[in-house]
């Protein structure tokens, strides 16, 4: 449908436009992330996730987008530092949750993602999203080893 269409390029956009931010903004902390956890090759990992972002996009929640390819999410727990971590990667993941009672407002959730990588490193993602539960399904469903 035109809806489903359209949700799917400003989706598209919104993660092109984050590789095409200036080089002090998100795109090198994303080379930079990305480099450091996976040994890629900072020259190449934007055209790589530009192509791959192109194919189109398995899942996506706040703060986690799950492509043909790549996991993308956030190192930071108050703020975008985005990462993009190859699927083949990836040996296992874990998660943690925590509730926050806020007598203010609404309860905060603080959702950790760990993923253990082939090369011994682990990536921390954070997510905010009430549905967690949906997230570890889908990496279940995907044929993910999570825990």
């Amino acid at each position: 449908s035109i809806c489903m269409i359209a949700s799917f390029g400003l989706i598209t956009g919104i993660f092109v436009l984050l590789l095409y931010a200036t080089k002090q903004g998100e795109q090198s902390v994303l080379i930079r992330n990305t480099s450091e956890y996976t040994g890629m090759d900072e020259d190449r990992i934007c055209d790589l996730l530009e192509a791959d972002l192109a194919t189109g996009i398995r899942f996506r929640s706040k703060g986690l987008i799950l492509t043909e390819q790549y996991i993308l999410g956030t190192v930071s727990r108050w703020g975008l530092s985005p990462i993009a971590i190859p699927v083949e990667q990836v040996k296992d993941i874990s998660y943690d949750v925590k509730r926050y009672t806020n007598l203010n407002g609404p309860d905060c959730w603080i959702i950790k993602f760990y993923l253990n990588l082939q090369n011994g490193k682990t990536v921390v993602l954070y997510i905010n999203y009430v549905n967690w539960e949906m997230v570890v399904q889908m990496f279940k469903f995907h044929g993910f080893n999570i825990q």
